[in-house]
């Protein structure tokens, strides 16, 4: 008969690696966002306000476990004013990027009338965009 260690080591062997990233990542995330709240002086409720969401929707974000949407990353990313996701690419890098989009859109990225970011250029209002904040590079290692 198999003991109780056995059975978890059976199932610890189970678990998916693409799972276990995912836990990785999704924690990573909610951790950093909750860092830069504290260091911005700001609250998850003026977040949510912020980006045009319910408290709740953000606390559930932020819980570590939610599998988060490019969309609500992108959210998340202009509500903060800081870049959440890079992909192999530096800080400096990244400022230029947003440069180069600052000069295509012709502003910077801004917040739309409802006091919601807008993600679409070509509704873009008023509002600065950030690019020297900190940025969590996301890396899978092989």
């Amino acid at each position: 008969m198999a003991t109780l260690s056995d059975k978890l080591q059976k199932r610890v062997a189970q678990i998916r690696r693409e799972d276990s990233l995912f836990v990785r990542h999704s924690l990573e995330i909610a951790y950093f966002v909750q860092s830069e709240l504290e260091r911005q002086g700001r609250t998850q409720k003026e977040l949510a306000a912020a980006i045009g969401k319910k408290e709740s929707e953000v606390s559930k974000w932020l819980s570590g476990i939610h599998n988060l949407t490019l969309q609500s990353l992108s959210l998340l990313e202009a509500g903060l004013g800081v870049n959440i996701i890079t992909i192999g690419r530096t800080q400096s890098e990244l400022i230029a990027q947003d440069e180069s989009m600052i000069k295509l859109c012709g502003s910077a990225p801004q917040k739309s009338p409802r006091n919601k970011p807008s993600l679409n250029p070509s509704k873009r209002t008023s509002g600065a965009l950030k690019v020297s904040e900190p940025v969590v590079e996301l890396r899978v290692k092989k």
